[in-house]
């Protein structure tokens, strides 16, 4: 039960006595800021100490649900087994106990799946949606591949979605974050081009990505509807799936009557809103938004956890973290009632 989740939890470190140094302009993000997320990674998840070998690749096994295993056999129940493989159909057919028996699988991928799409370039605070993701993005690639995962990835374009293929090492992260850089140019450029970019990328996450892997989705989810929903059901069946929905925080909050500029990088409007209903519709949206997907990750048991722009990109993924291995360990207790 979530057993890969407490296994990264088990290596999460107890404090983190400074937190990471935000960097960058905050409309962009270079190669080399998050190449320098290394060292921060670190703090996420224990790395072996010198002189000894990395952990063997495929150690984490699932991150949310079941054995992370697969099933080979079933056979009689012996003294000490454990009672949760406990196979209740052979058990009420022979009513002779049986348990189910599992073969470890050896490797496991881990994807993260980045979000760039044109609703992701707005910030009003520290930097852009799209920064924030890749950094966020960055820190899981380097905590996974510290603790002896492969390493894939796909960050979702207007133009393009650039996917990388599982690599153990620097070879799977170092060309994931290549694609993660963003370049408040280019970038704004693209986001004229297609609007709905992230739902259609999801669906070929959903024929690309292998099943038992764990996925990250990062990003504001901005285009959450039925159809959405129906893509993450089919995601999450055969995968272990966690959902981190990074926001600004003015979508959180109504705006103060006043003018306002905004702007896409080339052109400038002014907005006067003085209307109370048209300066809370942003915020009404964006939690109807939240509360949708929240109910949905309840349902099917994915773990999900809100981001701020504003907020520190480790202290924030630390947050996720513990949050989570608390939700577990509630959930342990609870089996064994």
């Amino acid at each position: 039960m979530n057993s890969l989740l407490r296994g990264w939890m088990q290596r999460l470190a107890p404090t983190v006595e400074t937190s990471m140094t935000q960097r960058g302009t905050g409309a962009g993000c270079s190669f080399s800021e998050l190449v320098r997320l290394h060292s921060c990674a670190a703090a996420l998840w224990e790395t072996p100490p010198p002189g000894q070998s990395a952990p063997v690749g495929g150690e984490l096994k699932s991150l949310f649900r079941g054995h992370g295993l697969e099933y080979t056999e079933t056979r009689t129940y012996q003294a000490g087994d454990d009672i949760r493989s406990m196979d209740w159909r052979v058990m009420a057919r022979t009513s002779i106990p049986h348990i189910k028996i599992f073969q470890e699988e050896k490797e496991r991928a881990v994807y993260l799946i980045v979000d760039h799409g044109p609703s992701m370039h707005f910030g009003t605070r520290q930097c852009f949606k799209s920064v924030q993701a890749s950094r966020l993005g960055a820190l899981l690639a380097w905590a996974a591949m510290e603790s002896g995962e492969k390493v894939a990835g796909m960050v979702i374009k207007p133009l393009k979605n650039h996917e990388t293929r599982p690599l153990s090492g620097q070879r799977g992260v170092v060309p994931l974050l290549k694609n993660m850089v963003v370049d408040p140019e280019t970038d704004l450029i693209d986001s004229t081009c297609q609007d709905r970019c992230f739902p259609a990328g999801l669906q070929q996450v959903l024929q690309w990505v292998r099943k038992g892997s764990l996925i990250f989705l990062v990003s504001d989810f901005y285009h959450y509807d039925q159809h959405m929903e129906k893509i993450l059901y089919e995601l999450q069946r055969h995968r272990n799936v966690a959902l981190l929905l990074v926001f600004d925080p003015l979508e959180n909050h109504s705006l103060p009557q006043g003018r306002y500029r905004i702007s896409d990088g080339r052109a400038m409007l002014q907005l006067n809103d003085a209307d109370t209903l048209t300066r809370n519709r942003h915020c009404k949206a964006f939690q109807q938004r939240r509360q949708a997907i929240e109910e949905f990750s309840r349902q099917h048991r994915l773990r999900m956890a809100c981001i701020s722009t504003q907020q520190d990109a480790l202290q924030a993924l630390q947050g996720a973290l513990q949050q989570w291995a608390q939700q577990d360990t509630r959930e342990i207790r609870h089996a064994l009632r």
